[in-house]
């Protein structure tokens, strides 16, 4: 089992932990313009410290991978991983995020069909996700990867309830 996805060209994923926190939080405010659009504020000052320990009520935090994505050694992009959630051998893709500099020109892309068959190699069968229905652009990219809508539910954040649509690719 290879422990972390396959290197791209010109990135490669690395684990994040406890001790990237920093480097974590700093992405993630370049990326506040991601976080104004979802929840009308950008990121707080805990929100790394919250992406490295959220977990679903009795699913195993060791379960939950949280990688970066870097490329000559800055941290350019995030992504946040649940194994065999909800059930065995589904894996749940709670956010894929890069900085604004880096979207677009195929890196996203490029990003799932690599997680796509490292996953697949770790014995995943589907990976799901929920879109919020507001990231039209989302829903799009989403599709575009071979995601297929599979249901619809809302989701509790911040005091507020968002509808969202559940998608997912069999493997």
């Amino acid at each position: 089992m290879k422990a972390t996805p396959p290197a791209l060209d010109d990135a490669v994923f690395r684990p994040l932990g406890e001790a990237e926190g920093p480097a974590l939080q700093r992405l993630l405010e370049r990326c506040a313009d991601f976080e104004i659009f979802m929840r009308g504020a950008p990121p707080a000052a805990e929100a790394a410290q919250e992406l490295l320990e959220a977990c679903p009520a009795g699913h195993p935090l060791q379960k939950k991978l949280v990688f970066g994505l870097e490329r000559d050694g800055e941290l350019i992009g995030a992504l946040d991983l649940l194994r065999d959630y909800p059930e065995t051998n589904d894996w749940y893709l709670g956010l894929l995020l890069f900085e604004p500099q880096s979207r677009s020109g195929g890196l996203g892309e490029r990003v799932v069909a690599a997680l796509r068959t490292w996953i697949a190699g770790q014995g995943g069968h589907v990976i799901r996700l929920a879109v919020h229905d507001i990231n039209e652009d989302a829903a799009r990219f989403w599709v575009k990867m071979g995601f297929r809508p599979c249901g619809a539910a809302t989701q509790e954040r911040d005091g507020r309830t968002e509808p969202v649509t559940r998608m997912e690719l069999r493997l």
